[in-house]
């Protein structure tokens, strides 16, 4: 058996998205399979990377006690999360061989722990939304991305996952995603923001500029959102946006996207891929080269 899911972008919306902002996301082409064979008395758990190399490798007893493994904190996160599925499917996992593979490099931040989760949760027929809040702390957009084959809309309504499918702008296809050659840890970023209270009218601007995201009617007004949403987030987190930081003399506008600080950026402007080259920043994806078609 054979399951599969999508990686993840949110491109508006990080952090308040925790807080019931609406906010904007799209499933990417790039994502991750799981296959399992069955046979044996153990779980013989390998995941390769998107060259197609073996990077983790594990063996789990009935109980899903923890037998041999090349990488001890990667084996515990997994096994949190097979014993936490185990728990809601009420009875063992089966015994057998399980491959993962992976269609991204890790550090790129599309979701290889998200799509990990929600594949265990289609090959064990459970929830998936109730195994990744047991499990970890996010906002579980990137749940919703795993199985769309739409850019979505989603927004959490007393700690219940809403969704809606929408058409994006045209104006969208301007866009650049460059990866910052770094990985953001999202879960302390998140675990922070959680303490914070936000003032209800900065949740609604947030939602209002993710609805007016959607049908955008020209390049120049998608751009005044981005630098809106960033002087926004930017005024609650206490931190310079990240044009600021490092784009100052970029003609054009510059959004962070997920957990500020790493991972990808959203870019929009004059001589785009030629600019960020030369800054040292080489993985540059156009818009159409990301989202799932």
């Amino acid at each position: 058996m054979k399951y599969y899911a999508h990686g993840k972008l949110l491109l508006s919306g990080e952090y308040l998205v925790l807080k019931g902002a609406r906010a904007l996301a799209i499933p990417t082409h790039y994502g991750q399979s799981l296959s399992f064979s069955d046979g044996g008395e153990n779980i013989h758990w390998q995941s390769f990377d998107c060259e197609n190399k073996l990077w983790f490798k594990a063996i789990f007893g009935k109980n899903l006690d923890i037998i041999s493994t090349n990488d001890t904190e990667s084996a515990q996160f997994l096994q949190a999360i097979l014993l936490k599925a185990v728990e809601l499917k009420k009875q063992h996992l089966p015994c057998g061989k399980v491959e993962m593979h992976l269609e991204f490099p890790s550090n790129w931040g599309l979701g290889s722990s998200s799509t990990l989760t929600h594949l265990i949760a289609q090959w064990l027929e459970i929830d998936p939304y109730k195994l990744f809040f047991s499990t970890q702390n996010g906002s579980g957009y990137d749940i919703a991305c795993a199985t769309s084959s739409t850019p979505l809309v989603y927004t959490l309504k007393d700690g219940i996952p809403q969704t809606e499918t929408v058409d994006l702008s045209p104006a969208f296809t301007q866009a650049f995603f460059i990866h910052l050659n770094k990985k953001q840890n999202s879960r302390p970023a998140v675990t922070n923001f959680l303490k914070k209270d936000i003032a209800d009218n900065l949740i609604s601007s947030i939602s209002e500029i993710s609805d007016k995201m959607i049908s955008v009617h020209s390049e120049e007004s998608l751009k005044e959102l981005m630098d809106h949403h960033e002087e926004i987030m930017s005024l609650i987190l206490q931190t310079p946006t990240v044009k600021e930081t490092l784009f100052e003399d970029f003609n054009g506008s510059v959004k962070s996207l997920g957990a500020w600080g790493g991972d990808f950026i959203m870019a929009i402007g004059e001589n785009a891929p030629e600019y960020f080259k030369a800054k040292g920043f080489n993985t540059i994806i156009p818009f159409g080269g990301m989202i799932l078609k």
